[in-house]
């Protein structure tokens, strides 16, 4: 199997993320409003996998305390510098991993947006992760996760090629160049529930030369809603709340997972 670098390591994945995911996005979403319903003005909220800052940016500017944790040290620089640019100092960012980072003060709210969850990719890492969440939960903590719940179609075993839909361009926020985003394949693993991403990045001229080609690749393992829930439950957590989008609808088969978990 050839190894391609990963998708959030560097260059026009990187470099375009806020591009593909930007202010309107979020306010589709709806996750950031979703968070601050839950957050304290007076106390600190973690983010697990913070990537360029999009959710903790967003609530620091709303008043609150953040802090974001990221291994990733493009997406950190760009996060970085987004932070600079806030109207409020609130966000404050660090490279660590979700599984064994350490902070000093407790806080009462840790989310794990926009499937950063789904990074860990085996059993272990993600009770190593929920083990860590819990020891820096205050006693009346919150834990907010936001994952896929993919159907059947999505989570064929085997390779296969993505449909066209998996195709999409944004304009380079640097450069103004037009940058083609494509899906090349999809390879699921349905015993360990892992799927493994082949994505192209090109990048064109205006006279439409190629200036750059990458390949990147994501790697994530889906988590289907009992198996959550067990999880949670087993690892110091009573579930709350689980949802299929941020506007509090009824889990949906093929939608998006939203668990809210109370520490126990």
């Amino acid at each position: 199997m050839t190894d391609f670098q990963g998708f959030y390591e560097a260059g026009l994945s990187v470099e375009i993320y806020d591009t593909m995911f930007d202010e309107e996005f979020t306010q589709q979403l709806g996750d950031v409003r979703f968070y601050s319903e839950y957050a304290k003005k007076d106390s600190l909220i973690i983010e697990l996998g913070s990537g360029t800052g999009r959710v903790s940016c967003a609530l620091a500017e709303l008043g609150y305390k953040v802090l974001g944790i990221e291994n990733s040290d493009a997406m950190l620089n760009i996060a970085n510098a987004k932070r600079k640019g806030l109207k409020q100092k609130g966000a404050k960012f660090i490279k660590a991993d979700m599984k064994s980072f350490s902070v000093k003060i407790p806080a009462s709210l840790i989310i794990i947006p926009f499937r950063s969850f789904e990074m860990l990719l085996d059993v272990e890492d993600q009770i190593a992760c929920l083990n860590n969440i819990s020891k820096h939960l205050d006693q009346q903590g919150k834990l907010i996760i936001h994952i896929t719940y993919p159907n059947s179609e999505q989570l064929k075993p085997g390779l296969r090629k993505p449909d066209k839909s998996w195709c999409s361009q944004v304009p380079h926020p640097k450069t103004g160049n037009r940058v083609l985003m494509d899906a090349k394949s999809i390879n699921n693993n349905v015993v360990n529930q892992v799927s493994r991403e082949i994505w192209k990045f090109k990048e064109f001229s205006d006279d439409e030369d190629v200036l750059r080609l990458e390949t990147r690749e994501i790697i994530w393992r889906w988590t289907n809603p009992p198996e959550l829930k067990s999880m949670l439950e087993n690892n110091g957590f009573t579930v709350l709340e689980h949802y299929s989008d941020f506007n509090r609808n009824h889990l949906m088969y093929g939608g998006q997972q939203i668990i809210v978990a109370d520490k126990l």
